[in-house]
């Protein structure tokens, strides 16, 4: 599998996932739910439907930040990720600090 499309996953899918294997198999298009951890336990599950999706949303990710690659891609998510929690722990409790970030991020 590859890691950079795990990340994004897990970062931005917002629908349930599908926990029992069998409804793998009645799955019908477009029900809003998630089967890609369960696509993840099954030999050749990078080429079913939710893990094309995701191949998808991975290559528009890179084509709209302009990345060449998935290390570059994935070197920034890592950046954004370690960004967020240092921004969590100034402002943690200090609402002056907090004010100010948001301030200039807004």
């Amino acid at each position: 599998m590859n890691p950079l499309i795990d990340l994004l996953h897990l970062l931005i899918c917002q629908s349930p996932h599908v926990t029992d294997m069998l409804k793998i198999i009645d799955r019908s298009g477009d029900d809003g739910l998630c089967y890609y951890y369960l696509e993840n336990d099954i030999t050749g599950g990078d080429a079913m439907e939710s893990h094309l999706h995701w191949y998808t949303v991975l290559k528009n990710f890179k084509n709209t930040l302009g990345f060449k690659s998935d290390e570059e891609a994935l070197a920034f998510l890592k950046r954004c990720i370690s960004v967020s929690q240092e921004m969590q722990s100034i402002t943690s409790g200090n609402q002056h600090k907090e004010a100010f970030l948001k301030s200039i991020l807004l």
